[in-house]
C-alpha cells in the first residue's frame, strides 16, 4: 500500500499500473479535524511523468467549471515524484464495475444513456471536450442513478480548435474515433466524444469490444477500415431501439454519427422498454422476465455482464486487456499530434521488418500491409511499369480480422475493381507538377454513383529522381472523407521501401546488408534516421518517464550530469521532440522502452 503523509488510506476503490485511487482519512492536526476524503495518485513507473501531467490538467482545467455531475478536484499535493489529487468523496463505481456487479434490465439501459448523454449534453455546452470517454471515466451512484464524469487528463476547450486530429491531448486508442487518428478530413469536435461513447456502450451492452487490435496503429486502423458487428448480433438481448442508436454513434463518417448530445436524448425519448421485440423479423422476442432470467444465469442467454476485474491490473490477464493498452500523450500547449505519434509507430515497424531477414518479395508484402494499416485503408495495390505498360505486382487488403498480402503480376488493363482513370490522373498530375512544381501528384476521388466501388480511392505516383517508378492505388469502402494529405508523405516513403525491396526480390535482406539505419524518411518536413535508441538511452528514457531530474538520474546510473544531457540531446533528436515529457510520452505510446509496452 501506497503512504502518503497526511493520510491515512481506508479502502481501495480503483487500482491499475498507472494510478490508484482510494478512500482516505485526513490526519488530525491543530488546525484540522480528521475527515474522509478520495484521493487518486500516480503510481511510481515508467508513465509517472506523464501521469504527473495529466492530473495537473486535470486539476487546471476543472478548477474553473461550474458545473454538476463532475469528479472534481479540492486541490493538488506532490509527495516525492508522485502527484496526488483530492476529492470530496461521492461513493460511486465506475461503469465498467457497475456492470459486473449489479444485474442490468432494458430499463436501466435506457436510463443509464439518458444520464451520461445528459451529463455530456452539459459539458458539450460549455465548448468541452472530454476525448477520454471510456467505461472507467463515468461513475455512477447506485442509489440515486446519476452519473458523473472525471478522468479530465485529456479535455480541450474547443475554442475554434477542432482541425482535423490536431486536439491537443488524446485518450485511450481503444476508445477514440476515426477522426482523431488524422487519417481523414474531418475535424475533431463533439461527435468525437459520441463516438467514444458508443464505443464505451457497445463494451458494455455486448461484453466485448466491436474489434480487436494490438498496440495504437492496429487500434487506428480498426476505427477506420473495419465495421463492428451490430450489436444486437452481437447480444440478442439489447433492445433494437438501443442497438440502432449505439451503431450509429459509431458510424465512420462524423456526419453520420447524431449531430449532438441532445440528438441522441431526442431519439431515446420516452422509452421505458416494458416489452420489446428484440428479433424483429418474427421469429423471436424476449421480455423483461426473460432478460432477468437470463441475466441471472437462469437460461443459456448471452450474458450483459463484463468479466470480474482484479483490483491490480497486469498485462498478464488474458481474457481482458483494455486497460493495459493505453496511449500516454504529454498535457502541453505544444504537444506532438496523436497522428504524428501514429506515423512514428509506422516507421518504427518499418524498421523491424528490415531486421527479421526476410527476402526483398516478403519484406514488399509486409511494407504493403503496413501502408495499408497507417493509411487507414482497406486494400492497397503497388503499381509497377514494366515493357511501356504498367502492372499489379503486390495486392494488400483487408479480409475479415486481419491485413493479408499477395504477390501479383496483372496489367492495370485488365484487373477488377480499379478506377484506371484515377491511375491515368495521377500520372497526368505528375506531368503537370514537373511543368510547374507547385502541386502534389496525386489524385483523390469519392466514389458511388453507377460505379460497383464506393466510399474513396487514392493513386499516388512514387517518384525517385523526378522519374515515376511505381504507383501507390488505395480504397477505403466506407467513407467518402479518407486520405488525409497530411499523411502522404510517410505513406509515399514507406511505398519507396516496398518497391525497394521488390526490385532487389532476389537478395536476403539484413539491416547491416543494406545498411538501413542510414536509409532516411521524411517526416513532417524534416529528415528522419530512424535508429534504435541504444540501452543506454532506454535507460535514461526510463528514469525520465518516473520523473527523476538529471542529478537523480545520474546518481542512479552512476554517471556524470553531463553525460545525462548528451544522452537525453540524442534522444530528443531520434525522437523529433524538444521536451522531456514529450520524449517519455512518444516512447511509451509505440513501444521503445521495452518489449512490454508492445503488448
Amino acid at each position: 500500500m501506497i503512504n502518503i503523509p497526511g493520510y491515512s488510506i481506508t479502502r481501495t476503490v480503483y487500482e491499475d499500473s498507472y494510478l490508484l485511487v482510494a478512500f482516505a482519512s485526513t490526519e488530525q492536526t491543530s488546525e484540522q479535524t480528521p475527515k474522509q476524503v478520495l484521493l487518486k495518485i500516480v503510481k511510481i513507473g515508467k508513465s509517472t511523468t506523464i501521469e504527473n501531467a495529466k492530473l495537473i490538467h486535470e486539476f487546471n482545467f476543472l478548477n474553473g467549471l461550474d458545473m454538476k455531475g463532475l469528479l472534481k478536484p479540492n486541490c493538488y499535493k506532490n509527495f516525492k515524484n508522485m502527484m496526488v489529487l483530492e476529492y470530496e468523496p461521492i461513493y460511486a463505481l465506475t461503469l465498467r464495475d457497475y456492470w459486473s456487479k449489479v444485474t442490468v434490465t432494458p430499463d436501466s439501459y435506457v436510463q443509464i444513456m439518458k444520464s451520461t448523454v445528459t451529463r455530456l449534453q452539459e459539458l458539450h455546452k460549455r465548448r468541452i471536450l472530454h476525448l477520454n470517454i471510456r467505461p472507467d471515466t463515468l461513475l455512477i451512484q447506485q442509489h440515486t442513478d446519476e452519473v458523473f464524469l472525471t478522468g479530465f487528463g485529456y479535455a480541450v476547450q474547443m475554442n475554434g480548435r477542432e482541425k482535423q486530429g490536431e486536439s491537443s491531448l488524446e485518450g485511450n486508442p481503444i476508445y477514440m474515433s476515426p477522426e482523431q487518428t488524422g487519417r481523414m478530413d474531418y475535424p475533431v469536435d463533439v461527435r468525437t466524444d459520441i463516438y467514444s461513447l458508443g464505443m464505451t456502450l457497445y463494451e458494455l451492452f455486448a461484453g466485448k469490444l466491436p474489434f480487436t487490435a494490438r498496440g495504437a496503429l492496429d487500434w487506428a486502423h480498426a476505427h477506420l477500415a473495419r465495421q463492428p458487428v451490430p450489436l444486437l448480433q452481437a447480444n440478442v438481448m439489447i433492445p433494437s431501439i438501443i442497438s440502432d442508436i449505439v451503431m450509429k454513434m459509431l458510424a465512420k463518417n462524423p456526419e453520420n454519427r447524431f449531430s449532438s448530445m441532445k440528438a441522441i436524448l431526442e431519439q431515446l425519448g420516452e422509452h421505458t422498454l416494458e416489452k420489446y421485440t428484440l428479433i424483429e423479423n418474427g421469429k423471436s422476442s424476449i421480455d423483461r422476465d426473460d432478460w432477468e432470467r437470463g441475466s441471472s444465469g437462469g437460461n443459456n442467454l448471452p450474458m450483459t455482464s463484463l468479466p470480474q476485474r482484479t483490483n491490480a491490473m497486469t498485462a498478464s490477464i488474458e481474457n481482458y486487456q483494455v486497460q493495459v493498452q493505453r496511449t500516454t500523450l504529454v498535457v502541453t500547449d505544444n504537444i506532438v499530434s496523436y497522428p504524428q505519434v501514429l506515423d512514428l509507430a509506422a516507421i518504427v515497424q518499418a524498421s523491424e521488418i528490415f531486421a527479421d531477414h526476410m527476402n526483398g518479395e516478403q519484406i514488399a508484402e509486409q511494407f504493403m500491409q503496413l501502408i495499408i494499416k497507417n493509411a487507414g485503408a482497406q486494400r492497397g495495390l503497388l503499381i509497377i511499369p514494366s515493357h511501356n505498360q504498367w502492372y499489379v505486382n503486390i495486392e494488400a487488403k483487408l479480409e475479415s480480422q486481419a491485413i493479408v498480402s499477395s504477390l501479383q503480376h496483372m496489367p492495370i488493363d485488365t484487373y477488377p475493381e480499379i478506377r484506371r482513370e484515377l491511375v491515368a490522373g495521377a500520372l497526368q498530375d505528375k506531368m503537370i507538377m514537373q511543368a510547374a512544381e507547385t502541386r502534389e501528384a496525386c489524385r483523390e476521388t469519392s466514389l458511388g454513383g453507377r460505379s460497383k466501388i464506393s466510399g474513396t480511392a487514392l493513386c499516388i505516383p512514387i517518384v525517385i529522381h523526378d522519374e515515376v517508378h511505381a504507383l501507390l492505388y488505395m480504397e477505403n469502402m466506407l467513407t467518402s472523407k479518407y486520405f488525409a494529405a497530411e499523411r502522404f508523405h510517410v505513406i509515399k516513403n514507406l511505398a519507396s521501401q516496398a518497391l525497394f525491396a521488390l526490385k532487389s526480390r532476389s537478395s536476403a535482406f539484413t539491416v547491416g546488408a543494406q545498411n538501413y539505419e542510414e536509409r532516411v524518411i521524411e517526416l513532417d518536413g524534416q529528415t528522419e534516421a530512424r535508429r534504435a535508441l541504444t540501452t543506454r538511452e532506454q535507460e535514461v528514457l526510463k528514469l525520465v518517464s518516473e520523473g527523476l531530474s538529471n542529478k537523480e538520474i545520474a546518481a542512479t546510473l552512476t554517471v556524470t550530469s553531463e553525460t545525462v544531457k548528451t544522452h537525453l540531446k540524442n534522444i530528443f533528436e531520434k525522437l523529433k521532440v524538444d521536451r522531456r515529457m514529450k520524449a517519455a510520452a512518444i516512447a511509451k505510446t509505440i513501444g521503445l522502452l521495452d518489449e512490454e509496452e508492445r503488448r
